[in-house]
């Protein structure tokens, strides 16, 4: 994906960055691990971008499909 020029980002819950802090108007393909294990630390260290979805207290993840629709609704958000 890197190669043609998109970004490729992970989902990772120590990152510094927050989802909306980055330029989602590149094509970008995203990476989501599950609730539990989330995503290998050799994939996520192949990545652009690292990216967070911060939390409120006492949530500890989301559901893979929320933690997608969230990503996918600021991608959109930044493109128009």
């Amino acid at each position: 994906a890197q190669a043609q020029g998109i970004q490729v980002v992970a989902t990772v819950p120590d990152a510094k960055v927050s989802y909306w802090d980055i330029d989602w108007r590149c094509p970008s393909l995203i990476l989501l691990g599950n609730e539990a294990a989330g995503l290998k630390e050799e994939l996520v260290n192949t990545t652009d971008q690292q990216v967070k979805i911060p939390l409120m207290p006492g949530v500890e993840s989301l559901n893979v499909a929320i933690a997608a629709a969230l990503m996918l609704y600021e991608a959109k958000r930044q493109r128009f």
